[in-house]
């Protein structure tokens, strides 16, 4: 089972370290929710996963998708070809504002199927990963063991609740910042802002087991020079080369 969007920045290739080292039927609850490759998978192979977003149109794309994909994939179907760049750009800055839930759900699909980084609300226009197979995947879409949840805080460090100490997080799509010039700056609708210090410092203070997946940055190995850290490269396997590392994994066990 795969998720109909489109993997965000090129997508992870960290699933098969993650899932080395969650093992089956764990509860996994995963910050950060996007295009969900990473979830669905994990919930496809008998882990349970919580997924959850702070953003509110995210998880309206979702939970539209668990209830009805057919009506998405009919209105996603209704609305391509987009014309333009031209359109394209009007559509990325304003597809919240539609009125109908589905209408908005179908232009997120779009957006990300369309856009050369797999963001709905920034990037350019493209129809390189647009195909029939992405309507049918859309429209067919169907998955166990994945539950939704909206949390109230917009940053991540906020919104980590007390759980049950067998209760895994996992926290994907990181890309390191020093947040020095964060306020006030402008984020996709569907951005999650992340102050990478108090989510260490949260994570610090947890007894649950916690995997972080970042893109690669020098700085994340100094945040986490306490922790075990595994480097992958491009095509997911173990490296001990930095010059190699496409991407960083922390575990805090």
């Amino acid at each position: 089972m795969r998720s109909p969007l489109k993997e965000v920045n090129g997508g992870s290739k960290a699933l098969l370290a993650v899932k080395r080292l969650i093992p089956p039927g764990s509860v996994i609850n995963s910050f950060g929710l996007l295009d969900g490759a990473l979830e669905v998978d994990l919930a496809f192979n008998k882990r349970f996963v919580v997924a959850r977003t702070t953003k509110y149109v995210i998880y309206e794309f979702w939970s539209a998708l668990l209830r009805k994909p057919e009506i998405i994939a009919q209105a996603a179907q209704d609305l391509h070809p987009i014309e333009n760049q031209a359109i394209f750009n009007i559509l990325q800055e304003n597809w919240p504002k539609y009125k109908d839930p589905y209408l908005r759900s179908a232009l997120f699909f779009l957006l990300n199927r369309c856009s050369n980084n797999g963001m709905i609300s920034m990037g350019q226009m493209t129809s390189d990963h647009f195909n029939p197979l992405a309507f049918t995947t859309l429209k067919n879409f169907k998955i166990n063991n994945f539950h939704l949840l909206l949390d109230d805080e917009e940053y991540l460090d906020k919104v980590i609740p007390t759980l049950n100490e067998e209760e895994w997080l996992l926290f994907s799509n990181l890309a390191f910042s020093f947040n020095l010039l964060e306020h006030g700056s402008l984020r996709a609708f569907e951005t999650t802002p992340t102050n990478h210090t108090k989510l260490k410092t949260t994570i610090d203070d947890l007894s649950n087991n916690a995997v972080l997946i970042y893109r690669y940055h020098p700085q994340v190995f100094k945040l986490y020079k306490d922790y075990n850290i595994t480097m992958i490269d491009k095509y997911g396997q173990h490296t001990e080369l930095e010059d190699k590392c496409r991407e960083i994994i922390v575990a805090n066990f």
